[in-house]
């Protein structure tokens, strides 16, 4: 067991089991193993308890690690912690986890950018185009998903070509964009899985012609259905116009499950600025999966996402993130 050191820490940031949650929760358990830590989370953080992270701040001028939410009405209550921390004098870092311009139009804004973010550290696990200067990067770990890869994935023929969405049955996620995309390319398969932020008692499926919607009411019935994908021969089509670091990307590389997106998008943006660039296969429109390349492209990628996936340990990714805020 790691001896702590005697320096103080304090992390503000929202544990949950999707996406950013994750990564805070594993940076909690990094941080509690060699600082004294002291954690408040702001998933679903009441008065009672923002009035004692203020009293806190203002109190205890320690090292302060702040995950912002950046989209409203978390922004808000956001707004508030930061003006409190520009208040105590404590020194602060800012772990950006999203685009800063998520749900939030005042974000992109030059002005208040600087505003929040000028002369104070930032690291994130993906690249931001808003910000001008450059920030360290710290490499996101694999998901929980790895251990389930298919070791046969390369031998795959994808003569059975579905093309799916995995997450969020949202806008902001692609959802409505990939449902136009099947609509266009009535032709191809497409499937659906994940489900609606509102929670609905049970989950159930869906066909629109072309288009299976399975939506799922937990994280282990996402992970299952999105297993049983692999029947067929699923190809992620990513639609996604304002992740920063998808999660879901890696568990689909740790299932062999390949991934495209549409040039020039903001998708391919995205994916741009989180994963290497062979990792995935961009397309100038799904006509080009009938092409005699497009299989060849798409081993190649999953070759590609393998060796990347292959540095994603915990291990690399609590290296990075210590050497990040020192």
């Amino acid at each position: 067991m790691t001896n702590k050191t005697t320096k103080e820490i304090r992390l503000i940031g929202g544990v949950g089991k999707y996406g950013s949650g994750e990564v805070i929760d594993q940076v909690k358990i990094l941080l509690d193993r060699n600082y004294v830590l002291e954690f408040h989370n702001t998933q679903g953080l009441r008065i009672l308890g923002l009035i004692k992270l203020i009293i806190s701040l203002v109190k205890n001028k320690k090292l302060t690690i702040f995950q912002p939410s950046i989209s409203f009405p978390a922004f808000l209550r956001d707004v508030i912690i930061f003006l409190s921390l520009k208040f105590s004098l404590s020194p602060r870092i800012f772990l950006l986890l999203t685009r800063l311009d998520f749900r939030n139009k005042i974000m992109k804004h030059k002005f208040f950018q600087k505003l929040f973010f000028s002369n104070h550290r930032i690291i994130s696990t993906a690249k931001h185009l808003l910000l001008e200067d450059e920030i360290p990067i710290f490499r996101q770990f694999m998901p929980s998903l790895h251990e389930l890869q298919n070791n046969h994935k390369l031998n795959r023929d994808f003569k059975n070509k579905l093309l799916c969405h995995f997450g969020y049955l949202e806008e902001f996620k692609g959802f409505k964009n990939f449902v136009s995309v099947s609509k266009k390319y009535s032709h191809f398969n497409f499937l659906a899985i994940g489900q609606h932020l509102k929670r609905r008692k049970n989950y159930h499926v869906r066909s629109y012609g072309n288009l299976e919607i399975i939506e799922t009411k937990d994280i282990k019935s996402f992970k299952r259905e999105m297993i049983k994908s692999l029947k067929n021969d699923p190809i992620f089509l990513f639609c996604s116009n304002q992740d920063l670091s998808p999660l879901v990307v890696l568990e689909c590389g740790a299932l062999g499950i390949p991934i495209i997106c549409l040039e020039g998008s903001i998708s391919e943006e995205i994916l741009n600025n989180f994963i290497p660039r062979d990792c995935f296969v961009s397309l100038k429109n799904l006509n080009e999966i009938s092409s005699s390349n497009f299989v060849v492209d798409l081993k190649r990628s999953l070759f590609q996402m393998d060796l990347y996936l292959s540095k994603l340990t915990l291990k690399n990714f609590s290296g990075d993130f210590l050497k990040a805020i020192t």
